[in-house]
């Protein structure tokens, strides 16, 4: 019998790095059985649904497409964001700096913060070449960084310094995603895609390159449980983190997350009459026909955009022309419809029907 109520304790901390941090917690007693579930439940919201900040897309100046060189620079284009998607940011403690006049970003919010040079690297002396832009050369108003020395890119000359520019922009969100599917970003390269965003001030304006951006915080979670006879399981998680959020508070984190999204089922709601009342007395296994209609199912897809489709680009980019902005107005499109727009083919038509299927939609006749 369990004689006292569940608490956790922080057992160990220790930064391996400063973008690793090694944290071991218990958590208990919990009911035998609990532990698996608690366990499990907690593990998947740690790696999935704790927010973070990272790189969403940069502007290099001199730089059209992804798979160009720059004179002077030893790193690739493609390098280059690799580096900058393993940039490690976190927020200004209220001691360090001033909360930003625009507010926490939300995940999936606008407008999304900056970071740039925070100074003119023409003015390095020759013998400090190659010189290697690091974190620490970055400013933000808004984040700060991690680890000062993670590398971005290696300048071979004085020349080179002087034209090398690198614009950020940084946004708040949780686990992967693809820049393909963050919010406001059309699939095509070359095109600004924060719209809604005017930036500051700078020396130059180049084309902007989404990247894929890794939001999580925390890089891996073990558990084990432990039963101690009279009171019940205990759970031990082990969490290595970015640098950005403490083991312990990640775990707590998670822990109002899930209390968020379980504190739904506590609330009234009316319910609903069992089908069975309306059945004939003696007819065991008796269905009723439900009426289902296709305009009771397009609500529920208002809010769902087309880039979950995960189209081509010309079918994307004819659609967002199109003002067909979400999966139910792309419901209330026929295929002849479609077929009108501009630089639509048929091979098009049938790759929509064919990712509408996936939701359970059909085209208009």
């Amino acid at each position: 019998m369990m004689t006292a109520s569940a608490k956790l304790h922080s057992l160990q901390f220790q930064p391996l790095a400063p973008t690793e941090w090694y944290g071991r917690l218990s958590f208990g007693p919990v009911l035998p059985g609990q532990g698996l579930t608690v366990g499990n439940t907690l593990r998947r919201v740690l790696l999935n649904d704790l927010k973070g900040i990272s790189v969403v897309g940069a502007e290099i100046a001199g730089v059209d497409n992804e798979f160009s060189t720059l004179p002077g620079v030893r790193e690739s284009v493609v390098e280059i964001f690799l580096n900058l998607r393993d940039l490690v940011f976190t927020h200004y403690t209220p001691d360090e700096k001033e909360p930003p006049s625009q507010g926490e970003l939300e995940p999936g919010a606008k407008p999304f913060a900056a970071a740039q040079l925070k100074k003119d690297l023409s003015k390095l002396p020759i013998s400090s070449f190659p010189y290697v832009v690091r974190a620490g050369d970055l400013d933000s108003q808004d984040f700060k960084i991690v680890d000062p020395t993670q590398p971005v890119a290696t300048l071979l000359s004085p020349e080179a310094a002087a034209t090398f520019q690198i614009y950020l922009f940084l946004s708040v969100g949780r686990g992967y995603q693809s820049w393909k599917k963050l919010p406001g970003v059309p699939q095509i390269m070359g095109q600004r895609f924060f719209e809604d965003f005017t930036p500051p001030t700078r020396s130059h304006t180049g084309t902007t390159f989404p990247i894929d951006a890794i939001f999580m915080p925390v890089k891996r979670v073990n558990f084990t449980i432990r039963e101690n006879l009279g009171e019940g399981e205990y759970i031990y998680f082990e969490l290595w983190t970015n640098g950005s959020l403490h083991p312990l508070q990640a775990l707590r984190s998670a822990a109002k997350v899930c209390m968020k999204v379980m504190g739904a089922c506590l609330q009234c709601v009316d319910l609903q009459p069992s089908l069975t009342d309306d059945l004939e007395p003696g007819t065991p296994g008796a269905t009723v026909p439900v009426q289902y209609t296709k305009s009771e199912a397009l609500p529920k897809f208002e809010s769902i955009p087309i880039e979950q489709l995960e189209l081509s680009l010309r079918a994307y980019n004819c659609l967002k022309r199109a003002q067909i902005l979400t999966l139910a107005d792309l419901a209330q499109q026929s295929c002849s419809d479609l077929l009108s727009l501009r630089n639509f083919g048929q091979k098009s038509a049938e790759e929509v029907r064919a990712a509408l299927r996936t939701y359970g939609i059909e085209l208009k006749q």
